[in-house]
């Protein structure tokens, strides 16, 4: 017998399920043809890109920007940011009920503005089979409301692979399959729960945006009258394309963080936590330090009000679970 996506028992000999298996294949095959093909298209389109950093009044429009484009939920977008820089393990979770702004966060921007084919996206339910082949492809991943996140055991235990040391494995009664994750994930769930260890351990290594608006809040995000900036979303995309076809290498050279600004860094993380009766580990500063280092690599600079934004940013991942 063997397993089908949906986790039900099928003869092996079966002659449907050998043409399912085969179609699968070549569905996979071409899959990761056209992915490579957006690649090349996307990197011709960074080639083309004239590199320059925003100065301070461009900072500025941009933040005000992120923050009326998604009203209290601005976290939501600017660790959307972060993740489609494709550089690293940026994962996030967005939890909350519906019609908060976590699509508005994450699926919208990569529709209607990125607009980029080497993002992959999926709504809705999502077997362990289907999450194991995005795994395989990489790149970014966008599952918007997956109510099956935290109650399905096989994708929590895929997850955790994926997330700890891209290592993933996928085993039926007579086979085994595995795949490498390189890139980073975006969650929208309604459901969140931190029942156990394993669950602890899967949190602790997201950015977690926990959403949980107040009726005067939706309401104030009804009635705004906000526009959005045709400019701004281009500078925000041209800048996306430069980075992720810039090597890690390269970013580090340029846009790395100063000894300074890592004193800094410490300094924001320790006085934040001595105080705090909250779990963290040692991938709560990590998270920290990431949070300015990619505000470093967005902007090209650190000036003082953007070491204030990074740090109000930042103050939401110290502790497992996000905060509360």
């Amino acid at each position: 017998f063997l397993k089908d996506e949906y986790g039900l028992e099928l003869r092996e000999d079966d002659e449907h399920n050998k043409k399912k298996g085969d179609w699968n294949r070549e569905e996979k095959e071409d899959q990761l043809s056209r992915l490579e093909q957006a690649k090349d298209r996307e990197k011709k389109l960074a080639e083309e890109i004239a590199v320059k950093d925003f100065d301070h009044q461009e900072a500025e429009r941009i933040i005000e920007e992120m923050a009326n484009f998604n009203k209290y939920c601005e976290n939501v977008v600017w660790t959307t940011i972060f993740c489609l820089m494709n550089k690293g393990r940026f994962n996030v979770i967005n939890a909350g009920a519906y019609g908060v702004g976590k699509s508005r966060g994450t699926k919208e921007i990569v529709d209607s503005w990125i607009k980029l084919d080497t993002i992959q996206q999926i709504t809705g339910h999502i077997t362990p089979a289907k999450m194991f082949d995005m795994f395989g492809l990489g790149g970014s991943i966008v599952v918007d409301e997956s109510y099956t996140l935290f109650t399905n055991a096989q994708i929590k235990h895929l997850l955790r692979s994926a997330l700890y040391d891209g290592n993933v494995v996928w085993t039926t009664k007579t086979d085994e399959r595995t795949a490498f994750f390189e890139g980073s994930m975006i969650f929208n769930t309604n459901v969140l729960n931190n029942r156990n260890m394993n669950d602890s351990a899967l949190l602790d290594r997201c950015f977690i945006n926990r959403l949980d608006l107040s009726n005067a809040q939706i309401i104030e995000k009804k009635d705004s009258n906000y526009r959005p900036d045709r400019d701004i979303w281009k500078q925000i995309k041209n800048r996306l394309l430069v980075i992720r076809n810039t090597s890690l290498k390269e970013l580090d050279e340029k846009y790395g963080l100063t000894m300074a600004e890592c004193d800094y860094v410490d300094e924001f993380f320790n006085s934040r936590v001595r105080i705090s009766q909250s779990r963290i580990s040692m991938r709560s500063f990590h998270r920290v330090k990431d949070i300015f280092q990619r505000t470093k690599w967005f902007f090209g600079d650190l000036s003082k009000e953007l070491l204030e934004f990074a740090g109000n940013l930042a103050e939401n991942y110290i502790f497992i679970g996000g905060k509360k």
